[in-house]
């Protein structure tokens, strides 16, 4: 009644009302984009002084959207609906909050789509007079989903795509090389995804494994890694050949890196000569040596050409003035005494050890340590282990004369030995057995050619397991007699093929075991696959090997009749491809879809009798009769 009243009055005296008139705004804040059937909320700001009411239109299309609540702000209590009315029991100023809205998006508001909410029509009202705001809209957009493709579509080094590369697969060992750098190129296998890593890199001698990522547009990252080993052909020798003294004399070995001289009082400096086994170590600590009374320790340092060190000592015992060296050590015993690879577990007091080794160790490093830095330490180590037992001695002189032995009794056996991919190039030459087993339990699946050719020729079965854990998934078992070329050998092995549906509608539905070699070609001769079958078939079941051509998608029948043992299914192999195991049996049915054409293409040539003798005698009787009678023989 009040605000009627002003009103009235705002007619009656017009013009000094028009000189005090005010106008508002409004605008709408919050998110101009949404994901797809989600909620967001808008706030409606009005702008103004001595605000106490407001009025206006809410527009917004209730296809897409649908209003879940509203709250006043700011003092003002709020009634929403098709219309916003605000109202307040005090004067608002400023530009405040007056209304929040809660909307949520419907399932037909569709990803990429837009649709705007607009606030139209705006009358305020203040203690005295009527004004109006100017109107609002905010337009919304669902956004498009980003999308979660990590996958490379390629990965190539040095221009060629790594070996039995696949989308799903993020670890690759490639063969060793002698160059010092490769190039990794990599493409997504979605435009919208950032692929780093890639590159010239530098490969230093020994292992080098690098990263390719893929990160998606939604930011989730994939990660591939690249395994590939820098041959190290740089020697490791760094024994010396002689070492000499201008005084006294030195019994030289190049396996004992302690000796110990005493020379006269009046001999003031000594000069020590070396020589490296190996010319292209270098040798340092040689020359003029200044001595001391007593005690003085010289060390020459062999730095082999791959930068391996060893060091051998040089003690001097220089005289005083009345011929005396000083007390001379009794200290024979070892502080330390370590075969490289292997615990001996040592103790200073024991003197005796033994120690067995694989068929393809041919040496051991020996690594001794003197409690006496005075003392001296030779050791007596074979430039070769032979089959069977085999001694080592180390002998420890103290400073004073005497000696101590210790001994290593070495037993080589002469059975088959276990290595890896990595390691079995350093074994081939080594072993005396007829047989090297090779264990996969790391993502290393790739035999390079290198390592192929130094098997090739040799009567030498290699067996090569892949395990899960400590389970045999399966094992190659390739003799060397039979490759007569070199090839990359891709030893993995799937159990699942891309696209297998369509396999599993041209077998209707059989059970089978998938076995899809990465390695594609010929294989040697006699070589043999072993695969575990015991998660769905049982001892003494008979498997049938199928090949199967996922271009035509047909299948044919490899192997028949082969018997799970102990869990396991083998077979000769002598080309890899896309291979299947099964109990059923698939060449009977193609047999009798055959038999059905010939019967077909024999009642077409029946007919074309009857045709003939139709056009002779009694042709309608002579039809039924022959139809009669083929038919019969047919069903038979």
């Amino acid at each position: 009644m009040k605000k009627l009243l002003i009103a009235i009055l705002s007619i009656i005296c017009f013009i000094p009302l028009v000189a005090n008139a005010q106008t508002g705004s409004t605008s709408l804040s919050g998110p101009s984009s949404i994901d797809a059937g989600s909620e967001f909320t808008l706030s409606l700001y009005v702008k103004g002084s001595n605000m106490w009411g407001i009025e206006g239109t809410l527009k917004y299309d209730t296809n897409k959207l649908t209003l879940v609540s509203s709250s006043g702000s700011s003092g003002f209590t709020a009634t929403v609906g098709s219309k916003i009315v605000l109202d307040s029991a005090n004067a608002v100023n400023g530009n405040v909050v007056g209304v929040t809205l809660k909307f949520k998006a419907k399932s037909s508001f569709k990803a990429g789509e837009k649709t705007t909410i607009s606030v139209s029509n705006l009358t305020g009202a203040t203690d005295s007079d009527t004004f109006t705001l100017s109107g609002c809209s905010k337009t919304i957009t669902v956004n498009v989903p980003k999308s979660t493709n990590n996958n490379l579509s390629d990965l190539s080094v040095d221009g060629s795509k790594v070996s039995g590369f696949s989308k799903s697969k993020t670890s690759y060992s490639l063969s060793s090389t002698d160059k010092d750098s490769i190039t990794i190129t990599a493409k997504a296998e979605d435009s919208k995804a950032k692929v780093s890593g890639t590159g010239k890199k530098s490969l230093k001698y020994g292992s080098n494994k690098f990263t390719i990522t893929v990160k998606a547009e939604n930011g989730s990252t994939k990660k591939y890694t690249i395994s590939i080993t820098r041959k190290d052909n740089r020697s490791s020798n760094n024994n010396l050949s002689n070492l000499t003294v201008s005084e006294g004399k030195i019994k030289f070995n190049k396996n004992t890196t302690s000796y110990t001289i005493t020379v006269d009082n009046k001999i003031t400096k000594i000069n020590i000569n070396a020589t490296a086994e190996d010319s292209k170590s270098t040798v340092t600590g040689t020359g003029s040596k200044s001595l001391k009374v007593y005690q003085n320790t010289f060390k020459v340092v062999v730095t082999a050409e791959n930068g391996s060190k060893k060091t051998y000592k040089v003690n001097v015992l220089r005289k005083d003035k009345d011929g005396n060296a000083g007390a001379l050590s009794s200290n024979n015993q070892l502080s330390s005494l370590e075969v490289e690879g292997y615990n001996i577990n040592f103790k200073s007091s024991k003197q005796d050890y033994s120690l067995t080794v694989d068929n393809d160790v041919n040496s051991l490093n020996i690594k001794a340590k003197a409690s006496d830095s005075n003392s001296d330490i030779s050791i007596d180590n074979p430039e070769e282990l032979k089959v069977g037992n085999n001694t080592i001695t180390i002998t420890v002189t103290a400073q004073n004369g005497e000696e101590k032995k210790y001994t290593i009794n070495v037993t080589r056996k002469d059975d088959s030995p276990t290595t890896t991919i990595k390691d079995l190039p350093n074994i081939v030459d080594k072993v005396t057995s007829n047989s090297i087993v090779v264990d996969i339990k790391d993502d290393i699946n790739d035999i390079p050619s290198s390592t192929i050719d130094l098997i090739k020729g040799k009567d030498l079965n290699v067996t090569i397991n892949k395990y899960d854990n400590d389970k045999l998934l399966y094992a190659w078992i390739i003799n060397g007699k039979e490759i007569t070329k070199s090839f990359d050998f891709n030893t993995y092995v799937q159990f699942s093929i891309d696209n297998i549906e369509n396999l599993e509608k041209t077998i209707n539905y059989s059970e089978i075991k998938v076995l899809n070699y990465l390695y594609s070609g010929d294989l040697p001769n006699n070589t043999k696959f072993k695969v575990y079958v015991g998660d769905q078939y049982n001892n003494g079941d008979k498997l049938n090997l199928y090949y199967y051509d996922p271009n035509n998608g047909q299948v044919s029948l490899e192997k028949k009749d082969l018997v799970v043992t102990d869990s396991y299914v083998e077979f000769d192999i002598d080309h890899c491809s896309n291979y299947f195991l099964t109990k059923a049996t698939f060449n009977e049915e193609k047999k009798a879809n055959n038999i059905s054409i010939w019967v077909w293409i024999e009642l077409i040539v029946i007919i074309g009798i009857l045709v003939i003798d139709f056009l002779n005698i009694n042709p309608i009787n002579k039809l039924k009769d022959l139809i009669s009678s083929k038919l019969a023989k047919s069903k038979k």
